[in-house]
């Protein structure tokens, strides 16, 4: 990821975090805790957001994104496709608020690490 989470502005980006939500809810109800799933990891030319390896600036910009961040406004250059993504959306997320909420969780938690 870049300071303009441009990658999410992408449906098949936005795809394949949608896959790795759904496995992070499945592995962790599996796992019962256990610590030996790391989910879904913020990359970034820096470092991992997750380990509090990115830059300051990198994580600050992805913060002041994220809170304008719709992935409801992401785009594939087949329309079919992205009607395909945004219909997987609705169905295994409940819907773009639901997603828009979890990734919001999840990167929040990568820029909590980053501060400490």
């Amino acid at each position: 990821l870049d300071e303009n989470v441009l990658p999410l502005a992408r449906s098949w980006c936005l795809f394949e975090l949608l896959q790795s939500l759904i496995l992070v809810e499945e592995r962790t109800s599996q796992l019962k805790g256990q610590a030996s799933f790391s989910g879904v990891l913020f990359c970034t030319s820096t470092g991992i957001l997750n380990f509090g390896q990115a830059s300051t600036e990198i994580a600050l910009g992805i913060g002041k994104k994220l809170a304008t961040l719709r992935l409801e406004d992401a785009t594939a250059t087949s329309q079919a496709d992205e009607e395909m993504i945004n219909s997987l959306v609705a169905s295994k997320m409940g819907g773009f608020d639901k997603m828009n909420e979890k990734l919001r969780s999840c990167m929040s938690l990568a820029l909590m690490a980053s501060r400490d």
